[in-house]
């Protein structure tokens, strides 16, 4: 019964979209648009969306229930799986992940649709933009609907009659992270086909009034908020469950969230240089169409199992669909873009370009090249391989060898940038650079005392002359303002040094992390054994068995310089449904840094002695890495705050006294 309700709202997903579609077009060819087809293409819409979340809430369903005659449900649950993981479950495979791919699209797609009501005369009024707007999203969800009804349902039914199942894949059931993850990066992804709807709709149309507004900047940073999340989680379920003890590998699907992530800072930041500067329209329609295409393309990374990644899904036969899609929108939003190359130019010429806004596109250029570095690194393996049959790595010294200098350029330029206003011709920019040089220089300096690599010290300045100069922005901005208005005044100024610090303290955490070292050992039980600064101590050991998983764990107490840090308990699981073994790392954290252990070989019986090996690993300043990404999703939150003028704030206090 599951099986047959989940079909039929995936079948009444697609229909309903495909006449949306249809509903919009008739619409936006037609003179007037409070019109029959207007009206009826937006309930379709929201149909549509309802379907897709009854299909949602159905496998959810199927899942709680242990339904095993569902090849979905067999393959990503099992009846010792937790409450939590048989909810995640929806997004521990490919079909479900889809469908929730889907699924926040239909959200995108209504809250859009009810951002754009209009009242008119009792009749519903939109603006031919918008309408087309709305059709090209309505198009997308019809495209996933299609997709996953035909090629990738989560409804399939089994030829056996199962009493249990496989269970989640057990790198997706280790971790808290890994059931947030892939939702915030979702929300991320999709979010950003409202921007994408609307650039394209603008180009047809030739109204270029849209694409900046409010709403679609705030969709924007929304966005980008979301996805930005969702990378760190990622990096940090990969530090605390896989267990090699790092949290970037340059993974090929690590790579694919990132690279949208970077064309859509790039698209925040020069939509400021429209909006103040009438510069740069070509170039915000180019980065915005090429972060939409490449969250298509990060999902086909991720779904169609073409790299071999610990994220990727088995091989399946949607690669296709996505690819397509992805040509799609790449050719169709350059031909759209040369065509209306007339439009698109700027209305001010780069020619005679202040310094701010040669900065701001410098830093643009910079975004878009590191880009480039990582689209090469990561799909030219791929590529070699599809065409010549030759297997290429691409690893961590390629991207180094780039992405340093390209971040330390980043950070120059977030340093001068907001330092200046747009417009000015008379800048004492050496005034307003003497705090954060100088703080940059001393910590540069002391840095270089204590041993440091001029690279390591070189970013440690950096990243000092990026915070220091944002806290003075905001020190200057209080003072015109009043601190204690300046939050309700100037929100976006605010949000953005906020977020900037929080880079810059990324960066710098990045840069110190680096200097790691790991040991290995056999530890006796029972046994101290000196590793370094550090004394290892076997003292326990457990296992715990049941028809899904088998784990051992082993208790190592750990002292670093005489100071104990207790018993930390490194563990491995067994599964045997799915003949994969799983390390998942025990970690102690402090101020300072992380003493990491795993195991490397499970306890054994050796010369009449209990024995195990180990692997610890120092790494300095992680803990920063997570609070550093919380301070830059705060700082884009405060920009969306609304802005409250002074001249607001003062009534209002008037009133309360």
């Amino acid at each position: 019964m599951v099986s047959l309700i989940g079909t039929f709202t995936l079948a009444s997903a697609v229909i309903c979209s495909l006449f949306s579609v249809i509903g919009f077009f008739l619409s936006l060819i037609s003179k007037n648009r409070s019109n029959f087809y207007n009206r009826n293409a937006r309930i379709l819409n929201y149909l549509s969306a309802f379907s897709i979340l009854a299909a949602f809430i159905v496998l959810e369903v199927g899942l709680f229930q242990r339904d095993y005659s569902i090849q979905y449900v067999y393959e990503h649950t099992a009846n010792s799986t937790s409450k939590l993981f048989t909810f995640t479950g929806v997004w521990a495979g490919l079909e479900g992940s889809l469908l929730l791919w889907a699924l926040i699209l239909c959200v995108f797609s209504v809250a859009t649709l009810m951002a754009t009501r209009k009242k008119k005369e009792k009749n519903l009024s939109l603006d031919g933009t918008s309408v087309l707007a709305q059709l090209i999203i309505a198009s997308l969800v019809f495209f996933f609907s299609l997709l996953i009804s035909i090629s990738s349902s989560p409804f399939a039914k089994t030829s056996v009659n199962y009493k249990n199942g496989l269970g989640p894949n057990p790198l997706l059931q280790e971790h808290f992270a890994m059931a947030m993850h892939p939702p915030l990066l979702y929300i991320g992804y999709v979010g950003f086909v409202v921007p994408f709807a609307y650039a394209i709709a603008s180009l047809i149309r030739k109204d270029f009034s849209k694409l900046y507004t409010a709403r679609v900047r705030r969709t924007s940073i929304i966005a980008w908020i979301f996805l930005t999340c969702g990378i760190l989680l990622g990096a940090f379920w990969s530090y605390e469950v896989l267990g090699w003890g790092g949290y970037w590998a340059w993974d090929p699907v690590e790579n694919a969230s990132l690279l949208p992530w970077l064309t859509a800072t790039a698209f925040l930041h020069s939509t400021i240089m429209q909006s103040k500067r009438n510069m740069l329209r070509g170039w915000n329609y180019t980065v915005v169409v090429a972060t939409f295409a490449l969250t298509i393309l990060g999902t086909f990374l991720t779904r169609s199992g073409i790299v071999n990644s610990v994220h990727a899904f088995s091989q399946s036969n949607i690669g296709a669909w996505l690819l397509s899609l992805f040509a799609l929108i790449v050719i169709g939003g350059v031909s759209l873009l040369i065509w209306r190359y007339d439009y698109v130019k700027s209305e001010k010429p780069l020619k005679g370009a202040g310094l701010k806004d040669t900065l701001f596109l410098l830093n643009n250029i910079v975004f878009c090249i590191f880009t480039l570095v990582v689209l090469i690194g990561t799909t030219y393996p791929l590529i070699a391989d599809e065409i010549r049959g030759e297997q290429i790595s691409i690893g961590t010294p390629y991207f180094e060898k780039f992405v340093i200098p390209l971040g330390l350029s980043i950070l120059l330029l977030m340093g001068i940038a907001p330092m200046m206003a747009f417009g000015e011709t008379n800048v004492k920019l050496v005034q307003r650079l003497r705090m954060p040089v100088f703080f940059a220089a001393l910590i540069m300096a002391i840095s270089i005392i204590l041993d440091q690599s001029l690279l390591t010290s070189f970013a440690i300045g950096m990243s000092t002359f990026v915070v220091v100069g944002c806290i003075q922005i905001l020190i200057r901005a209080g003072k015109q303002s009043g601190f204690k208005r300046l939050l309700l005044e100037r929100p976006k100024k605010v949000g953005a040094m906020v977020s900037h610090i929080g880079i810059a303290l990324i960066g710098l955490c990045i840069v110190l992390s680096s200097h790691t070292y790991s040991h290995e050992v056999s530890l006796i039980k029972n046994v101290p054994k000196k590793v370094g600064n550090y004394s290892l101590t076997f003292v326990s050991e457990k296992v715990i068995a049941n028809a899904d998983v088998i784990s051992t764990s082993v208790g190592i107490n750990i002292s670093r310089s005489g100071e104990n840090f207790g018993v930390y308990a490194p563990k491995v699981k067994e599964y045997p449904a799915r003949s994969m073994s799983v390390g998942t790392p025990s970690v102690h954290t402090s101020l300072v840094r992380d003493s990491y252990l795993t195991i490397l070989s499970t306890p054994q019986d050796e010369d009449d002695t209990r024995s195990v090996r180990i692997k610890i690993t120092e790494n300095p300043m992680v803990l920063y890495i997570w609070l550093s990404g919380i301070l830059i999703a705060l700082g884009a939150g405060i920009s969306l705050l609304p802005t409250k003028r002074k001249a607001e704030i003062i009534k209002k206090q008037k009133v309360l006294k």
